[in-house]
């Protein structure tokens, strides 16, 4: 059924994705006009000025396959600039990137997920895990939002005041939701998260009523923070799902600090210090995601699942950084 989105959003994504690369490519110059007065409060004395552009009558004549000698665009330029300045030029582009491309991607996902949501959501269901960026649902749903974090927790965890919570709910279990009661469930970006993905798909699947939708966002490894880390096997989900997730728990913390905490911070853990680092996010139970998938290795898990749990899976549908899937049950 989700071959009906494809087509319909084929052209749209195209059109999106030319968009993104014009405004990336010129987005440098906005970022510069911010860097202005970041370098004045950190270097001694009056920050040297960027030279203003030349005049209409002087101006370069339209751009060509390289830039023109004396603009910000090749290295000449910065070759005078001292290196505070540079750091500050470099974090306001950053940043200014950072913040453009998070704006097209949300446009791109949220256009993605409102049209499987509209094509698949009907009736009373929950969502789990949905912090400050809740699922678009179709009009005349009705949504519960359950997290493992109250309100408060959820406002510090995000770091934002806007996030949407109705009531806490486990993910892991859905204790205290009765069997066969939802019309449907979204997770995204929440299995990751939990240690016993096999069972928390079955749970979720418990609490539907036959023909009820699992709605899964699930990230793709390739486009995340976990990209340097090796992918979760089979067999290790497997084995989660005979002990909760307490065999594989050290190995999940020291893949975090060997490949993520790299690309999430400036700082590179020493080999030798990787296992006290490791223990000790452990025992404080830092959050973080103790599986990563591509597309494919999570279809095999779902293939897995439907050997003794009875569903219909379609998908997935990439967007940005994540699978989406289908899962209808029996």
């Amino acid at each position: 059924m989700l071959d009906q989105l494809y087509g319909a959003l084929k052209q749209v994504l195209g059109e999106q994705r030319l968009e993104k690369a014009r405004a990336v490519r010129n987005f440098s110059r906005t970022a510069l006009k911010r860097m202005q007065g970041l370098t004045t409060a950190s270097t001694q004395g009056p920050r040297p000025s960027i030279p203003a552009p030349p005049p209409p009558e002087a101006a370069a004549p339209p751009a060509t396959s390289s830039p023109s000698p004396l603009t910000d665009e090749v290295p000449a330029f910065w070759e005078n600039r001292t290196h505070t300045e540079l750091m500050a030029v470099a974090a306001a582009c950053h940043r200014q990137r950072r913040e453009l491309t998070e704006q097209l991607y949300e446009r791109e996902l949220l256009g993605v997920r409102r049209a499987i949501a509209s094509l698949h959501l009907r009736g009373q269901g929950v969502e789990v895990g949905a912090g400050s960026r809740p699922f678009p649902l179709p009009e005349g749903v009705t949504c519960f939002y359950g997290d493992v974090r109250d309100g408060q927790q959820l406002q510090d965890y995000f770091q934002r005041q806007e996030v949407t919570f109705d009531g806490r709910l486990d993910a892991q279990t859905f204790e205290g939701v009765p069997d066969g009661s939802l019309d449907f469930v979204i997770s995204a970006h929440v299995i990751e998260h939990l240690e016993d993905p096999i069972n928390a798909v079955r749970n979720t699947l418990r609490v539907l009523r036959p023909g009820g939708v699992f709605l899964l966002a699930v990230p793709d490894m390739r486009f995340t923070f976990d990209h340097q880390r090796p992918p979760t096997p089979l067999e290790h989900v497997i084995a989660d799902s005979q002990d909760g997730g307490a065999g594989t728990r050290m190995q999940a913390y020291l893949e975090h600090v060997r490949y993520v905490h790299p690309v999430l911070s400036p700082s590179i853990i020493p080999e030798d210090q990787v296992l006290a680092e490791a223990q000790r996010i452990n025992e404080q139970r830092m959050d973080l995601h103790f599986h990563a998938w591509t597309g494919e290795s999570f279809r095999e898990l779902l293939e897995h699942i439907r050997q003794e749990t009875p569903f219909q899976v379609e998908g997935p549908v990439f967007v940005v950084n994540e699978n989406i899937f289908v899962l209808r049950r029996g």
